[in-house]
């Protein structure tokens, strides 16, 4: 185990399994108190529970990162609970089935840019004032190749990644002068 993170709060959307677990138990085992943003209950509780004996701390945050409040407030919670976020981690996905361009609903298609973009969105500008303010931190958004390599049948997922792509870089551009963000 190491102390990279000590001292450090990370909030991690769909962090109850997969990729965002995991990075909840690395940033664990480095010393960070971790924010669990999941929407499953069971899932998201596990994950926190199991990060005391790696080194760090969790707190499970019941969040639908399609609800813009519920990012806010997920967001607020690991304020209130440690006075600071350092590390927002974007990972959250709960896209649609595949299924060919023409066949996509518009359901699934706002659904798709809901979870995948306009989610870390929000918890980007709910997060921001307060890494400002402390003099930085970290915002990492998961994104995928699936958009750059144009894969088929998941246009949906393919178009809020490659969204959230463009996110990332206009934030690094408006927001560098800040500090490390």
């Amino acid at each position: 185990m190491g102390n990279r993170l000590e001292g450090k709060v990370a909030l991690i959307t769909g962090a109850g399994l997969g990729i965002g677990r995991g990075v909840s138990r690395r940033y664990a085992r480095e010393g960070a108190k971790v924010v669990v943003a999941e929407i499953n209950p069971e899932h998201g509780q596990r994950t926190a529970d199991s990060l005391a004996e790696l080194g760090g701390e969790g707190l499970f945050v019941q969040t639908d990162v399609g609800q813009r409040e519920q990012v806010e407030a997920a967001i607020q919670t690991a304020i209130d609970t440690w006075g600071r976020l350092d590390i927002l981690v974007n990972n959250a996905w709960g896209g649609g089935g595949f299924g060919r361009i023409e066949w996509k609903s518009q359901a699934e298609m706002d659904h798709g840019m809901r979870i995948g973009f306009f989610a870390p969105m929000w918890g980007m500008q709910a997060a921001f004032p307060h890494m400002k303010a402390q003099g930085g931190g970290s915002i990492i958004n998961l994104c995928s190749l699936n958009g750059v390599n144009a894969h088929m049948f998941s246009v949906d997922y393919n178009s809020a990644k490659e969204a959230l792509r463009s996110l990332s870089r206009t934030a690094a551009v408006e927001w560098g002068h800040c500090g490390p963000l």
